[in-house]
């Protein structure tokens, strides 16, 4: 992983489309975001939210990181529930295993949010659920500031903060999950990042995964530049960070837009290629000595071509593949909730028609043009380094053609 894009739930990023970064590196999410997209990972501490996740299904299908997720013996299960609270949310059917969280203090903080409920859930081997440990460094990190931490666990050398808002332009609950299943009203007021106890302070947990992975570079995306407003702002506990820079949305985008064109660097199109070979491959019969020592240079020159293009054309072919599978998902009505929220598609169609939609799908037939067009390329530039190693022969054959002219020889 080498970049990691951490979407929170705050206003900021509701007009950007969560999608378009998988592009750039790997996505991950917080909490209720699985209910309108599929993140690469998803992260979730709170109970409620946890288990909601849970019980839905996504998490056998998609990986989730959890926060105290550790399956107990259903017979556990019920000992512990005869000294809990009296209200329970349970559903086990006939499962071997639980995964278990009491009430307690901590879903108490906002109004509305779990009121003293015990969850039990049960659970299977098959998911794809990786316990993680909300306690870190002394702190009781959230679910936001987690996930920016499992980040960097996993290797990222770039994280980009997105939608984590930290403050509110109304005081009210900045979250565009307000008013949902497991969240407070949206006339609720807003929990503050700099919490007194500085257990629960989110700037500081933030400031601690600084300080703690200091060789990765962190972006702190915001929506407008800033000191527009007052989530667009400056913290003041993250100056002494030397590795925490402040965007905006736009400059992100047109940052990545030009990291990806200098990777795929198609800029240079099969015509300009064979200009640039028109140029190269001219011969001056009168510093002939002088052109053979160019060659090396030419088949370096040619060869770094080829293998630019070769490592594209894999990863278009990859692509493609990739897409035709989701395609395939999409008009057999086998793609995931997520994918028919973001673009409906309610027809029933037959086994024997499907490749009728998936022939006639603009963005299919734009990745296989693209991975064609690279392999035309390709053969293209294999065909210039045979005509190189050649060049040696027809240059000695230009200097004996000379010297029996000249009366040499």
């Amino acid at each position: 992983m080498k970049k990691a894009f951490c979407f929170g739930n705050g206003n900021s990023r509701k007009e950007l489309s969560l999608k378009d970064f998988r592009k750039y590196g790997t996505i991950i999410g917080c909490n209720a975001l699985y209910r309108d997209f599929s993140p690469d990972i998803l992260v979730a501490l709170d109970s409620r939210i946890s288990h909601e996740i849970y019980r839905s299904g996504y998490a056998h299908k998609h990986t989730c990181y959890l926060g105290y997720w550790t399956p107990v013996p259903v017979f556990v299960a019920k000992e512990m529930l005869k000294t809990m609270a009296d209200k329970t949310d349970i559903e086990w059917k006939d499962s071997m295993d639980v995964v278990y969280h009491g009430a307690d203090g901590v879903f108490t903080l906002t109004k509305g949010h779990n009121l003293g409920i015990t969850y039990v859930t049960g659970v299977t081997e098959k998911d794809k659920v990786q316990n993680i440990e909300p306690d870190v460094d002394g702190f009781a990190y959230a679910t936001g500031s987690r996930s920016i931490h499992l980040a960097c666990e996993l290797g990222a050398k770039e994280v980009y903060i997105i939608g984590h808002d930290l403050y509110s332009l109304d005081n009210k609950i900045n979250n565009v999950y307000a008013g949902t299943n497991g969240y407070a009203d949206k006339e609720a007021d807003y929990a503050r990042p700099n919490n007194p106890d500085e257990t629960y302070n989110w700037i500081l947990q933030h400031k601690n995964t600084f300080n703690k992975f200091k060789y990765v570079k962190f972006y702190k995306v915001n929506l407008n530049t800033i000191g527009t407003t007052q989530i667009d702002c400056e913290i003041d506990e993250w100056k002494e960070c030397d590795n925490i820079e402040y965007i905006t949305q736009k400059e992100m985008v047109k940052s990545l837009d030009k990291t990806t064109k200098r990777w795929y660097n198609i800029r240079m199109t099969l015509e300009e290629l064979q200009q640039q070979v028109d140029r190269d491959f001219k011969l001056d019969d009168t510093e002939l000595d002088t052109e053979s020592t160019k060659i090396p240079l030419l088949h370096n020159k040619y060869l770094q071509h080829y293998n630019k293009f070769s490592l594209l054309l894999k990863k278009a072919e990859y692509e493609h593949k990739t897409m035709q599978r989701q395609k395939w998902e999409y008009y057999t009505g086998k793609a995931d909730p997520s994918v028919y929220r973001e673009k409906p598609f309610d027809l029933k169609v037959l086994k024997a028609d499907v490749h009728i939609y998936m022939d006639s799908d603009d963005e299919l037939q734009k990745a296989d043009q693209k991975a064609a067009y690279l392999k035309q390329v390709v053969t293209y530039l294999e065909q210039v380094l045979r005509s190189i190693n050649n060049r040696t022969f027809l240059i000695k054959n230009a200097i004996e053609w000379k010297k029996f002219t000249s009366g040499a020889i």
